[in-house]
């Protein structure tokens, strides 16, 4: 939804109704939240997303760290109480931790469900 109203924002043309520009958008976000695991910021860049009378349009918006943790946060508040009610069901202890290949995305679960990341993850990691 950022990538859709941020591109009618600039260019006034909404994607939501385009299949293949929504496929393109959900590709590139998957690929942008995987490159923030280790990045502060990337680039999202998508030539010749669309067309109007004027000619082809590009989507290119640099999405940082924070911005995309602060899109997510209502996600991450709505799955603390059944990711606590899965690590009680499964007599899972927070001292535990997370496992070494935990994403960014589960390392920042984390720290809401007070689980203890700082025994796997490293402290820059750790938001």
């Amino acid at each position: 939804n950022h990538l859709v109203s941020e591109f009618k924002r600039q260019e006034g043309i909404d994607l939501s109704n385009d299949a293949m520009a929504m496929q393109r958008l959900k590709e590139s976000a998957e690929k942008a939240k995987t490159e923030l695991s280790t990045m502060m910021e990337t680039t999202i860049n998508l030539p010749f997303i669309t067309a109007d009378q004027n000619g082809p349009k590009h989507l290119q918006l640099t999405l940082t760290r924070s911005k995309f943790e602060d899109l997510c946060s209502t996600l991450f508040e709505r799955l603390r109480g059944p990711c606590e009610s899965a690590l009680r069901d499964q007599a899972i202890s927070k001292r535990d931790g997370l496992p070494k290949e935990s994403t960014r995305l589960e390392i920042k679960l984390g720290v809401l469900t007070g689980w203890n990341v700082s025994r796997w993850a490293p402290a820059c990691v750790v938001a």
